[in-house]
């Protein structure tokens, strides 16, 4: 892994493009107009009738479990359907890419304030937690209607990927040259093109690993 991040050092790698080259990997891949509306009817079956439920939030999600729960049994569990299973996938990622809001934001409203006050954490460790526990969001030329998700919804700290990169002393100086540096865009460019080798490292050892299980030979007991 180290090998292969000593090449990416030498451009940057602006925001803009590590977000679209990792898209490739991470996804969601766009969306057909066919998925799209089969992903509209799913949502308002699943969540339309909960607006109605807004003064009781544990019935509310109690009622949408049922829903989610039922479409699992008659969609997930049957062969065929890809349609189907391809909306219940992207459902399954935006839950995800929520959870990973709701840990942003207690990292960012919570644990980053009490951390920095109680050990004097310096500003170099702030900007480095903040990095690795935040989803990263800014704003987009779309305004209000979307932003921009550096990592998709995913949170560094969170993926097996930034593990692998982190893991590394080519990945340790990456981060640490753009924390030395006070943050420039220049040196946090660099640390994208690493990540970037990063993310297409792991994705080639979980394809490797999909086909090494498909390889192996069904046991005795199994098959008995």
């Amino acid at each position: 892994m180290d090998e292969l991040l000593s090449p990416a050092g030498s451009g940057p790698l602006p925001r803009l493009e590590f977000s679209r080259r990792t898209a490739d990997v991470l996804g969601p891949p766009p969306l057909s107009e066919e998925v799209q509306e089969s992903y509209l009817a799913r949502c308002q079956e699943l969540f339309g009738p909960a607006g109605a439920e807004a003064d009781d939030e544990q019935g509310g999600f109690a009622s949408v479990l049922v829903r989610w729960k039922a479409l699992m049994t008659s969609v997930g569990r049957r062969g065929g359907m890809h349609l189907q299973k391809q909306v219940l996938d992207i459902l399954s990622y935006e839950a995800r890419a929520a959870l990973h809001r709701c840990y942003s934001a207690v990292w960012c409203g919570l644990l980053l304030p009490h951390l920095a006050e109680k050990y004097g954490l310096s500003a170099e460790s702030v900007r480095f937690l903040s990095l690795w526990h935040l989803d990263q969001v800014s704003e987009s030329n779309l305004g209000d209607q979307a932003y921009f998700h550096l990592f998709h919804g995913h949170v560094f700290a969170l993926h097996p990927a930034a593990a692998l990169f982190l893991s590394t002393p080519r990945g340790q100086g990456l981060v640490g040259s753009w924390l030395a540096d006070g943050g420039t865009e220049a040196a946090f460019g660099r640390f994208l093109a690493g990540m970037l080798v990063a993310v297409h490292h792991y994705d080639a050892r979980r394809e490797q690993s999909a086909a090494d299980r498909k390889k192996r030979p069904t046991s005795t007991a199994a098959r008995a």
